[in-house]
């Protein structure tokens, strides 16, 4: 009679607890490292070491269905380079060897020949066995990667961590949604920023956003950081300077601005004199003041007007705080009149049969100008917005 054969123990569930800490832990042994200066350092070193996890379970996976369909499979990344061949097993290498093997130009190994150091070979691939998209797109997150850390023992213990964290598991893959998410720890109840705008962030910058939410345009990029930075039931506000064209983009601004109109309370647009940031630009802006109280119902808005006899702002010639008194003094008592108008925001939003935003214009003009006005007229009621 056969023994029963044991069944392999089942791997821990990774769940959001195990998750954050797993991450937690890892944060905390990376603080120990004189080479890292804060998250700005920690949190892109901890990326790349799970990414390499991601990839290696992504292949086993991928090699599995190759065998089950009878098929010869060629990974994207060859042994020894594999995570399976140097990082799993708290017993892998470690301490000054380990640091060797991911930065040096050339490894040595046990046949006397050499081959490139982990990076290296990661940021010279390219596709030859069908799968050349894919090697592109690892070589290029590791192009301009570094590794900070001085010691590669206290390495050791975040990748061990990390192994720990089991991405082909098609039941806990959606936990890991969790790790481009910023922890209520890590909010704050004011953002005040005037934001560089008309700029272009690189490539690996747009990593750190959702795929149909990345751009290049400096602006809508950093609006995105601020709105996750806030503190979540109403702790959280913020005063934004943006450029007119962040109020009538279509496309993804259109996108990023439903996300900013739904979750969150726009509830002021201050629209700024032509030429105020002169003479380090033209561009038209305004200033759009938002909190974490609730979705937008209705949205203020103020034409701050250019103070008669002045032809044109400069490096010399600023807006003067005593030019907004008018403004503040509306704030505390909001009425409409000549330079004050206010709109519903109900159908600022439009969407498409799949619920797909295709627009979301802001660039609403003075009705007292007699300039056309898009939107719907606002609704009856007191308005909260005085309080911010």
């Amino acid at each position: 009679m056969k023994t029963p054969r044991k069944k392999a123990a089942p791997k821990p569930l990774t769940t959001v607890q195990r998750l954050d800490g797993i991450i937690k832990a890892a944060r905390k042994i990376m603080r120990k490292d004189k080479g890292l200066n804060g998250d700005l350092d920690r949190l892109p070193m901890l990326t790349w070491i799970m990414f390499l996890k991601f990839l290696d379970d992504m292949e086993r996976i991928e090699q599995e269905r190759a065998e089950l369909a009878g098929r010869d499979y060629r990974p994207l990344i060859e042994p020894p380079y594999r995570w399976r061949d140097w990082a799993a097993g708290a017993d892998g290498i470690s301490g000054p060897d380990l640091l060797a093997f991911l930065t040096a130009e050339q490894t040595a190994r046990p046949d006397g020949t050499a081959d490139p150091g982990l990076f290296g070979y990661l940021q010279g691939l390219r596709g030859d066995n069908g799968q050349g998209a894919r090697r592109d797109v690892i070589a290029t997150v590791f192009q301009r990667l570094t590794n900070r850390m001085e010691s590669g023992y206290l390495l050791r213990d975040v990748i061990n961590l990390v192994d720990g964290i089991h991405f082909d598991s098609s039941d806990e893959i959606h936990t890991l949604g969790r790790l481009t998410e910023i922890g209520e720890e890590q909010r704050v109840n004011v953002i005040l920023t005037n934001p560089p705008f008309g700029g272009e962030e690189e490539a690996g910058i747009l990593n750190n956003f959702p795929d149909d939410r990345r751009t290049t345009e400096t602006a809508l990029l950093f609006l995105q950081l601020i709105m996750r930075r806030l503190k979540r039931g109403g702790r959280g506000r913020a005063a934004v300077v943006v450029p007119n064209g962040t109020l009538f983009g279509d496309g993804l601004s259109a996108r990023i601005k439903a996300d900013l109109l739904e979750p969150f309370r726009l509830h002021t647009i201050v629209r700024l004199p032509e030429g105020v940031f002169a003479p380090y630009t033209d561009i038209p802006t305004n200033l759009i003041f938002f909190d974490t109280k609730g979705s937008t119902e209705t949205i203020w808005y103020y034409e701050q007007p250019r103070p008669e006899g002045r032809r044109k702002y400069s490096k010399t010639a600023p807006l003067l705080y005593e030019e907004l008194a008018d403004c503040l003094a509306w704030w505390k008592d909001r009425q409409e009149n000549e330079r004050a108008w206010k709109v519903d925001a109900r159908g600022l939003v439009q969407r498409d049969e799949q619920d797909r935003v295709i627009s979301c214009n802001l660039d609403i003009k003075n009705p007292h100008s007699g300039e056309t006005v898009g939107p719907p007229p606002p609704r009856d009621g007191p308005d909260p917005a005085c309080a911010w």
